[in-house]
């Protein structure tokens, strides 16, 4: 799990060679406080009467989510796609994405200022740089699943914008990031010179936005920080900038990364093999154990179904790519497709485990967690996402070429009614 825990610093030309190469329906029913009130890890009945009465209440943040995607709502988009001849180098040729009208001028121009900082700093002048430096280290105690760390990220670049630092990411829990992303058109790295510990020594580290602008911290080297919000940072970025979360991140989170070269090649190959063309598909998610440990088959298996019929909504006729933390749920969905000759597309062999609540995870392998990160590639590749409980879904939905194309098959305690959708005849000619 350490092989990359001393991972230096990364020239543009390491960048370079370790590149990877090309290789609406109607609302459900209800649920009562009191219904909801079983203990976690409780066995959840499995006759349908109870079935939609164990959908756990979502969390104070998801409970005021904003969005408006509400159960069973659908925003129906264009189904054009990109190129068909999908190449995962082009697919993230920084070049290319720094050209997007999307991307605002400040952060062009924060790039090129970081690159710029990087290209002067030594192992004798990095105190006279300031640094703002995202952490989630081995010794905290908690730090959230993959959504939960890298949805701040737009909002932590305006900060070192502002505050004219260099962003950089340290993550070594449960492993090094550089496990599952490496740096793309941004080096976020930190240099093997600039020793970090988790104390106040190596910089105070910060959790409010208040904080992080608060001028009294100008003259410290560095600052750390993690954020954990339903939102990530989203509503702040939104008041506080002339851009939209929405629209920045898909390109942002590609600028910033791009899959390990383990990552890459299963990521390519799944793609090939399944024939998914990149947004050419739509993406259904659904968490199951959010909040549990353990939930009645026949619960799982209805929202399952309900979900891949959710996302065919969103682009009729599919394919739709499902994925969930539940095998069962997989595997359910695989009988379902196969029974009814319906184009949905699984990948998954074995439950993902989850970064930050997985059993014995600072003994376990990198590879252990590559799922997680094919998953998210995987729905970041879809063009219409629908989600239902926790913000892994979501984010995939962020990553996506339409984030306006989405839906909510469970919400606030109520499952929709989805059914599938052929394509019609008059969007044959789309």
């Amino acid at each position: 799990p350490d092989s990359a825990a001393n991972t230096t610093h990364l020239s543009p030309h390491q960048l370079q060679q370790n590149s990877v190469l090309s290789k609406q329906g109607k609302e459900g029913v209800e649920v009562s406080a009191e219904e909801m009130s079983a203990e976690e890890g409780e066995e959840v009945p499995d006759d349908d009467k109870s079935m939609l009465q164990n959908l756990e209440e979502p969390d104070e943040d998801e409970a005021q989510d904003e969005e408006g995607s509400k159960s069973g709502s659908v925003v129906v988009i264009d189904n054009e796609g990109d190129d068909s001849d999908f190449n995962l180098d082009g697919h993230l040729n920084p070049v290319q994405l720094l050209k997007s009208t999307t991307l605002p001028v400040w952060i062009k121009d924060y790039f090129s200022w970081h690159a710029q900082q990087l290209q002067s700093l030594t192992p004798e002048n990095w105190k006279e740089h300031r640094f703002l430096i995202l952490q989630c280290v081995r010794e905290d105690a908690h730090c959230g699943g993959t959504s939960d760390r890298l949805k701040p990220i737009p909002l932590l670049m305006w900060v070192a914008q502002q505050t004219q630092r260099i962003f950089l990411i340290w993550w070594t829990r449960p492993c090094p990031l550089e496990e599952f992303l490496l740096p793309n058109a941004l080096n976020w790295t930190v240099p093997s010179f600039i020793p970090l510990t988790n104390s106040s020594e190596n910089g105070r580290i910060f959790l409010k936005l208040h904080v992080l602008l608060d001028p009294s911290h100008n003259d410290l080297p560095i600052i750390r920080t993690r954020m954990q919000t339903y939102h990530g940072g989203q509503l702040d970025f939104d008041n506080r900038t002339d851009s939209t979360y929405d629209e920045v991140y898909h390109e942002l989170f590609r600028l910033l990364f791009r899959p390990s070269p383990p990552i890459a090649a299963i990521l390519t190959e799944e793609l090939h093999a399944v024939h998914l063309k990149p947004g050419h598909y739509s993406v259904a998610h659904y968490r199951a154990f959010y909040g549990r440990e353990s939930r009645g088959e026949n619960v799982i298996a209805k929202v399952a179904v309900n979900a891949v019929n959710c996302a065919s909504m969103l682009r009729p006729g599919g394919p739709v790519y499902f994925a969930s933390d539940s095998t069962f749920a997989v595997k359910t969905v695989q009988q379902y497709a196969k029974e009814n000759n319906h184009p949905i597309v699984t990948i998954q062999n074995q439950e993902p485990l989850h970064l930050d609540k997985a059993g014995n995870w600072s003994t376990r392998h990198p590879s252990d967690f590559y799922s997680i990160f094919v998953d998210l590639y995987l729905m970041g590749m879809g063009r219409c996402v629908t989600f239902g409980q926790g913000g892994f879904g979501r984010f995939g939905l962020l990553l996506s070429y339409n984030a306006t194309c989405s839906s909510r098959h469970i919400y606030k305690r109520q499952m929709s009614d989805c059914h599938w959708t052929d394509k019609s005849p008059a969007l044959d000619s789309r």
